[in-house]
């Protein structure tokens, strides 16, 4: 059964505080995130103890689309792999599409 992340299209959430990645090397991220134009601003991630730094930390085999970020924070620390969507994908199946990055002040406001 496929859950989206917002009742409408063109769902706006400010984020507070600071990220803790989804996705990890015991437990990737290997479902479906459809966004349907979810919009998030306010992302941060130091995540000082992460291997993987951004909205999604490790991904396998999984899929995300529709999410555009607005003005994110995401900084290396001692990360491997940094992305503002996603900083790890692997894997045969699954796919990342359709996600925006908006790193000026030109979010539509």
């Amino acid at each position: 059964k496929r859950r989206s992340s917002a009742a409408s299209v063109g769902y706006k959430r400010q984020l507070d505080g600071d990220w803790r990645p989804i996705g990890t090397d015991d437990h990737p991220f290997a479902g479906v995130f459809c966004g349907i134009g979810l919009r998030l601003e306010g992302l941060t991630v130091t995540a000082p103890d992460a291997t993987y730094a951004g909205l999604f930390g490790y991904v396998e085999n999984g899929t995300i689309h529709g999410v555009t970020l607005i003005r994110p924070d995401v900084s290396r620390s001692s990360a491997k792999s940094v992305g503002a969507v996603v900083a790890r994908a692997l894997g045969e199946s699954g796919s990342i599409y359709d996600n925006h990055v908006i790193s000026e002040d030109d979010s539509g406001k």
